[in-house]
Order: structure tokens, then sequence, then C-alpha cells
């Protein structure tokens, strides 16, 4: 599926050289312009357009994703043949956190950024009660503080009429957390309990690892539309201080934007999302020793895929007290989950954004 999808990729490009407008015209050539709202892409995006020149960028996101049930394949699991199957079964799942991102131009061709998170990653589990088994206790956990930062350049391969294209490349640096302990409910008396653990590898607030993330970005526009697709990986280096590294990822995303007006634009598109198992073992998590480990969320067997759908749209603010700040708001509802092994399935997700451009 990715090698498809990377082939996918060079094709919509091919075809967006293709369609670009020519210089040699009667008229002035169309130039791609980010003076207008749907010169940015959907909110969930990150490095979707350079800086047209010296200047900086500030961006500040907020972030709700939520996680329903677990499943298997294509199909979803019901609680009876989780609990069947693991001492305790992880019901839902919620990630909410605020991105600060700050880009720096450094001319038409060139911007460096730099983005981190502060976020709250919580589990809510259920355990049935061993002693009867009509009775079962709800618990939570939570690890919250800094995720991993991530600094990277954007390069333009391409500006010429309504078409622009930029390669990325940069890495991740590991900031967050990968120890991270709470207390959950025992399943040995879990009314009356709770035992202090380990929090899963996907609860954990960072890698632990550096990281490369590759990417490459097309956009195009014309007097009342717009188009992209992004590309991007991430290709972890080694394992962490506790002997487990995160699988990779790839991720591309595909856009269309709808001027409405000078200030509004609507936005649809597809995103896919690709990843890894988890590679070694943290050897503080002991499934053997300990029943609470006995859930799904455990194990390192972890890869599969997902085709989501996203909505949003942007506001460009005009000329006035707040002229130049960008309002944007992403809705996306997942369409086909593919998970290799038992796990979360994706619900939904939201983000808001606002942005400002300070030129020099």
């Amino acid at each position: 599926m990715k090698q498809h999808l990377l082939g996918s990729t060079f094709g919509v490009l091919a075809f967006l050289f293709a369609a670009a407008p020519g210089g040699a015209q009667d008229e002035a050539p169309f130039r791609w312009s980010s003076a207008r709202p749907d010169a940015n892409g959907l909110a969930g995006l990150r490095a979707e357009r350079t800086l047209d020149g010296l200047g900086i960028q500030f961006t500040l996101k907020a972030y709700h994703e939520a996680f329903r049930g677990m499943g298997l394949g294509k199909d979803s699991l019901t609680f009876g043949q989780v609990s069947s199957l693991y001492a305790v079964a992880p019901t839902r799942m919620l990630h909410q956190g605020t991105e600060l991102g700050v880009q720096l131009g450094l001319g038409r061709h060139l911007t460096l950024g730099a983005a981190g998170r502060f976020a709250r990653k919580t589990v809510e589990l259920a355990v049935r009660d061993p002693n009867d088994v009509r009775v079962t206790w709800i618990g939570r956990t939570a690890a919250f503080g800094p995720e991993d930062v991530q600094v990277y350049a954007l390069y333009n391969l391409y500006d010429r009429g309504g078409l622009r294209v930029h390669a990325e490349g940069g890495a991740s640096i590991p900031l967050g957390a990968v120890d991270f302990d709470d207390d959950a409910p025992d399943p040995a008396d879990p009314g009356n309990r709770l035992v202090e653990v380990r929090l899963p590898y996907v609860q954990q607030m960072g890698s632990g690892t550096f990281e490369f993330l590759p990417g490459i970005t097309a956009v195009m526009q014309n007097e009342t539309a717009s188009l992209g697709f992004q590309a991007r990986g991430i290709v972890r280096i080694g394992d962490n201080d506790r002997g487990w590294a995160l699988g990779d990822e790839f991720h591309a995303t595909g856009w269309a934007g709808y001027k409405v007006s000078e200030v509004a634009s609507v936005s649809f598109g597809f995103r896919y999302a690709s990843w890894g198992s988890v590679e070694g073992a943290d050897p503080a998590i002991r499934v053997q020793d300990q029943p609470a480990y006995d859930s799904p969320l455990y194990t390192g067997l972890q890869s599969g895929s997902r085709l989501e759908l996203p909505l949003g749209v942007n506001f460009l603010l005009p000329p006035g007290r707040f002229g130049g700040h960008r309002i944007g708001v992403e809705f996306v509802v997942p369409v086909e989950q593919r998970l290799d092994y038992v796990q979360f399935r994706k619900h939904r997700s939201l983000v808001v954004s606002w942005q400002k451009d300070v030129r020099f």
C-alpha cells in the first residue's frame, strides 16, 4: 500500500506540473499568492507552504483526538470479545493538546521551522470483577507534559505561475517522557485496590528517539480555488533508553480549497496514514508477572493503516485591527481502518488553529 501511495504521489505531482499556467501568454500569468484564505491547507497540516520572503510566522493549534473501542483488521470488537481475551479492556482514549509553531522565512525559497506540543493522553479501562462477572469497574490512567519537538527546513523546488513545490527535511528531538507511570485498577480486586503500572507505549508523551522527517508538498492555485498534496515520513533512528522504539510512519494528505470570499474558504480532502509495530520492549512492563499489564495496549504489535476524510474552513481577517490573522478549523472522521493487531479504533478529531505572519 505504501508503494502504491508513493506512486500516486508522483502521479499527482506530474499532473500539477502539466496543469501549471504557462509563462508565454499575452496576459500576465497567474501567480500563487499567500494573501488568500485558501493559501493555507487544512488546519491539521504542518509545513504545507513556505513563507514568501524575510519574515516570521507564529502558529497556535488546539488538538482533540478521540479513540473509541478496539478493532482488528477492518472490524470493531465488542467489549465482551476484548474482555474475554484480556484482564484489562481499554474502552477509549483521548489525546488533547496545544501546539506552538514558529517558522522563519529566509527568502522566497527557504523557510526554517520548529513546532512542539504540550498534551495530555487519557485512557479509560474496564475491568470485570473476578468475583461477580456482572460487575465491571472503570479506571483511568493519564500522562501529560511536553511531547517531542520537531525542527525542519522547507525549500522550494519549483515556484512558477500558480504552482509551488517544496521539499522538507527535518528531525524530531526526543523531549517527551517515555517512562510515565500511573495507578490502574488491580484485576485481582478492581473495586478496592490500585496498582502502579508503567503506561503503554501509545500513551507515553514521546518516542525517546531521534527521528528523520522527510517530505514533499505541492500546492496549486487558480483565481477561485486551490489544490494541494503532501507526503511525509517519520523514520525512527535506534532505540530509546528504555529499550524500545515506535514503528516508522507514512502520511499522505490531499486537499482542495474553494475561496468563498476574500476572507473565507472551505476545504475537503483525504488523509492516509500507516504505521509500524513497536520494536523492543520496556523491561518495566512485565505482562507475565502482573495481570494489570494483560491488555492489548501493552503488545508491541501495533501496525496498521487508516484513511480519513477531513473537512475544514479557513479565515483570513481583512485589514484593520486584526488584519492578517488566520483562523482555521478542521474536523476529521475515519472512513476505513485496517488494524493488523488488536488496538484502538480512531473515532474522530478536531483541530483549531490561529496563525499570523510578520514581514521584516
